[in-house]
């Protein structure tokens, strides 16, 4: 499964998972590159008593711990060269040794795995092996990023108010139209991650039975744009500034009055999308009295 980070690769393979004949086994999922090499190798392939320091007893790995059930791993072009060996192996045999050990452990696997890397350059610089790309790569998922499935944006926004209201209590309904069309507009740079951290924020925020945009710009709009670098700046240069952002404070309230307070049609004649529209509102501090 490929694609950009946060795009959802591992809900992907869940919903595989518990779409198949597999799925009352578990599911366990493990990321390849937020452990040691040497941790990485027990953890997976487990190991015997006595097979290091510390080793005081025999102890299964995630291999074994899914028997029956799927595997996956999340980040596997992060996988150090020995453990890619040792599961190519798996992947050939469907056996492996624990560490220390000298009997073959068989199980029943399922192997899923996700990258947001370019395995193939990865091969040619010689950091992942080509038969174990060749092993794992038998179908091939690729998760574009939001920006480009724009039309899922509101069903994930709802799905994820679901999932927060069924763990909280709350009961938040849904965004305001103009949040909605915001939550479409943004290109969302974290994916899927972002959208959700974004959500679950905006509703520990609001006070209403819908999330409006305002409470919705708090935490996208500084994606938008750069701050003002700190420096010197002359008194003239410093008038001509103030001036020219009341000249577009005065402005976006004559759109928005001309367009009877509707932000989307007023953004579009401004020739800006609706969030950084939404940004300028909040930076001016227009209020809905502004232009009503």
């Amino acid at each position: 499964i490929t694609g950009e980070s946060g795009t959802g690769k591992e809900l992907i393979a869940q919903a595989i998972h518990y779409n198949s004949p597999r799925r009352e086994k578990r599911f366990i999922a493990i990321n390849c590159g937020a452990l040691p090499e040497t941790l990485l190798e027990s953890e997976l392939f487990g190991y015997k008593k006595g097979a290091f320091t510390g080793a005081k007893e025999s102890r299964q790995g995630l291999l074994e711990a899914a028997n029956g059930g799927t595997l996956f791993l999340d980040e596997v072009g992060n996988l150090p060269m020995n453990v890619q060996k040792t599961l190519l192996r798996f992947l050939q045999e469907k056996e492996f040794n624990r560490l220390g050990d000298t009997t073959p452990t068989r199980v029943d696997v399922r192997i899923l795995s996700a990258t947001n890397s370019d395995l193939k350059e990865a091969i040619k610089s010689g950091g992942f092996r080509e038969d174990l790309y060749y092993r794992l790569n038998v179908v091939n998922i690729h998760l574009p990023p939001l920006r480009e499935r724009r039309d899922d944006i509101p069903l994930l926004a709802a799905h994820f108010i679901l999932l927060q209201n069924q763990k909280f209590g709350t009961a938040i309904k849904g965004f305001e139209s103009d949040a909605v069309r915001a939550l479409c507009d943004f290109d969302w740079p974290g994916n899927i991650r972002q959208l959700r951290n974004v959500i679950e924020a905006c509703m520990a925020m609001e006070t209403d039975d819908y999330i409006s945009w305002s409470t919705l710009a708090q935490f996208i709009e500084g994606e938008y744009g750069g701050a003002i670098e700190s420096g010197t700046v002359d008194t003239n240069e410093l008038s001509f500034n103030t001036a020219l952002e009341q000249f577009e404070a005065d402005l976006l309230k004559g759109l928005l009055k001309k367009h009877g307070g509707i932000i989307e049609n007023a953004s579009r004649e401004a020739g800006m999308n609706m969030v950084t529209m939404y940004r300028k509102i909040k930076k001016y501090g227009i209020k809905k009295e502004d232009y009503s």
